[in-house]
């Protein structure tokens, strides 16, 4: 199964019969538990771009998030959660990078530009 369904168990067993059992989860959980695929389609949001020091990737999908300068070379790489990621570029000089998301069930890749 994929995601994690946090449980809390309330059973009631009677002549051996189930009769009560309630769950909670997290509603990406159990909706990804539902249809693994549900969030693939939705596709990656980074702001601002241009960017200064740094960008927030927003992402409905765990993977890796790879930078890759004009000439093809990896000069960065960040692990990226479910939700809002800030990625720091501060250390980065000025001027177009390559991005590309491989996630557990997504690739998507892009440019994105430091000023």
């Amino acid at each position: 199964m994929v995601g994690r369904i946090h449980k809390i168990d309330h059973s009631l067993m009677v002549a051996g019969q189930l009769y009560l059992s309630a769950y909670i989860a997290r509603i990406e959980d159990l909706v990804s538990a539902i249809n693994p695929g549900f969030f693939a389609d939705i596709p990656l949001t980074l702001y601002p771009n241009p960017a200064k020091d740094a960008f927030t990737l927003k992402s409905f999908n765990t993977g890796i998030l790879t930078l890759t300068d004009i000439q093809g070379k990896e000069v960065q790489r960040e692990n990226i959660v479910f939700g809002s990621n800030y990625v720091d570029i501060s250390h980065l000089p000025s001027g177009t990078y390559f991005y590309k998301f491989v996630g557990e069930r997504q690739v998507q890749s892009g440019k994105v530009v430091k000023e």
